[in-house]
């Protein structure tokens, strides 16, 4: 296993209850959840340069969204 270090960050308070909310309905915690986004943006950026990682983060925010959707 890659060893872990440490990264501190200020976050306005908004978006960390976004963040908790998103996390809670993947089941994962906030560190998991912040990771796992992260870490798929900069593969996307590495991989594919900057258009084709803003066109996947917006694709995804679409699925997301209509993932999130209920009818009531």
């Amino acid at each position: 296993m890659t060893k872990q270090v440490p990264i501190n960050m200020r976050v306005a308070a908004d978006r960390v209850r976004l963040i908790d909310i998103a996390a809670a309905m993947e089941g994962v915690n906030r560190t998991a959840f912040i990771t796992d986004a992260a870490t798929a943006r900069a593969e996307a950026l590495i991989l594919n340069g900057p258009d084709e990682a803003a066109r996947i983060e917006k694709a995804q925010a679409f699925e997301d969204a209509l993932d999130s959707y209920s009818l009531r």
